[in-house]
């Protein structure tokens, strides 16, 4: 131990004593101490626990302990994240987790939920978001389901970490354009999809009187437009979707026109302000929604657009009501008007004017000089080159190659079989014939059978 009671930090790896719950605590709670002289041996300490199986297991321990002061929880959920990014998919020799490691852990973060503080939280999430971009959905695949049965099952605090795990989560693999992930994403959207705008609607209906209503809300409404915008193939051609749009422009209109929600603004953390705070994320989804899927998009133009208008009336109307008030409130509505009137302007040139130039030109100019080209100009090259390469080839086949091959054949092979045939066929086989095998039987007969005939009929006459 050193002399302020930390474990005094070793040199190399194989000399770094085993990692002790204990001395982990301290050792976080110096790397928050002002001095460097206590401040920098802890934090080397921390960096050379890092390749340590147990040590990620052990700051989980310190995250979820409540005994353990806040700050060093909120120290040991960064670390942890750190860790985790840098050495989760290393393999096992060079400071990676085992499978079993790994799997415990990952057990271990969707199963303690009940954390208070909101930065912790948070900061567990973002952990839980990052491993599930990479084992989701081979290594983790009840990542989903376990985090949607929390939120059903689940209430009060346990609930909201649940929603907010999972807003990280979807935000996190939405993002990942990359590989299989999209596609499992894609199959994964539409139970999910269904129980959260169940989920929506239920809280919606209380979001202006109830906070813990109005957050479900608001995390439900997020998830909802991460899968809107980027887990389904074709949002016009699925109901729930359709109905999703429809109902959050209900609550659009319903909401950013009550003076209530404008006075609101001077009550943050109330359930109004939450609920009218939801409303303009509502409104900005509609614009991210124009993005993504333009002509799905086109039954919302005209009720969208009619909203924005009614919305900049409002707006107005509150601010010369309210003009000399001095609330907060006032400049908020300043800025909600700007934004939902640059909203309303980007939507009407963007989707409207820019889908209908886009459309003509791409339909009806493109389509015809295409056409044009296509049809009339392949019909003229066709026929230019059908009528001249033709042409070539039939006076390069007919008239050259025909001529040539006939005058070699009747002129070079015929005269060679020809000759060859006549020439030297026949007078070989007539020069044999005639005077090897002539010769031969001439001989034969002429010489050895009239000889034996000569011989015997002699010697038969003169036995006689």
């Amino acid at each position: 131990m050193s002399a302020g009671g930390m474990p005094a930090v070793p040199g190399p790896l194989e000399n770094i004593p085993p990692l002790d719950y204990s001395a982990l605590v301290h050792v976080l709670h110096a790397a928050q101490e002002p001095a460097e002289e206590q401040r920098g041996p802890a934090e080397r300490m921390l960096s050379s626990w890092e390749p340590l199986g147990q040590y990620p297991h052990s700051l989980l321990g310190a995250v979820i302990d409540e005994s353990v002061p806040q700050p060093s929880r909120m120290l040991a959920a960064v670390c942890l994240k750190n860790c985790l990014a840098k050495f989760w998919r290393r393999k096992l020799g060079a400071g990676g987790l085992d499978e079993q490691g790994k799997a415990r852990l990952r057990e271990q973060l969707v199963s303690n939920l009940n954390i208070a503080h909101a930065n912790i939280a948070k900061q567990m999430a973002v952990v839980v978001a990052k491993i599930a971009r990479t084992d989701w959905p081979d290594e983790w695949p009840g990542l989903l389901p376990q985090l949607l049965r929390a939120v059903q099952e689940g209430s009060g605090l346990t609930r909201m970490r649940a929603l907010m795990y999972l807003h990280v989560s979807v935000k996190e693999l939405t993002g990942k354009v990359v590989g299989p992930t999209r596609k499992h994403l894609v199959e994964a959207a539409p139970p999910m999809f269904e129980f959260l705008f169940g989920l929506w609607k239920e809280a919606s209906a209380h979001a202006l009187t109830d906070l813990a209503a109005a957050e479900v809300e608001r995390y439900c409404s997020k998830i909802l437009r991460r899968l809107v915008c980027h887990a389904f193939p074709r949002i016009d051609l699925n109901s729930e979707v359709s109905s999703f749009l429809e109902a959050s422009l209900k609550v659009v209109q319903e909401r950013t026109y009550s003076e209530e929600c404008m006075q609101s603004v001077d009550t943050d953390g109330s359930p109004v302000a939450t609920a009218c705070g939801t409303a303009v994320k509502l409104a900005l989804m509609f614009n991210e929604v124009q993005h993504a899927w333009p002509m799905g998009f086109a039954a919302y133009i005209q009720p969208f657009l009619s909203s924005a208008l009614q919305m900049l009336e409002s707006y107005a109307q509150l601010r010369a009501a309210h003009a000399a008030s001095g609330t907060r409130w006032e400049a908020r509505a300043l800025t909600h008007s700007a934004c939902i009137h640059t909203m309303y302007i980007h939507t009407y040139i963007h989707t409207y004017i820019h889908t209908y130039i886009h459309t003509y030109i791409h339909t009806c100019i493109h389509t015809y000089i295409h056409t044009c080209m296509h049809t009339c100009m392949y019909a003229c090259m066709h026929a230019c080159m059908h009528a001249c390469m033709h042409a070539y080839m039939h006076t390069y086949i007919h008239t050259c190659m025909h001529t040539y091959m006939h005058a070699y054949i009747h002129a070079c092979i015929h005269t060679c079989i020809h000759t060859y045939i006549h020439t030297y066929i026949h007078t070989y086989i007539h020069t044999y014939m005639h005077a090897c095998i002539h010769t031969y039987i001439h001989t034969y007969i002429h010489t050895y059978i009239h000889t034996y005939i000569h011989t015997y009929i002699c010697t038969n006459i003169r036995h006689m």
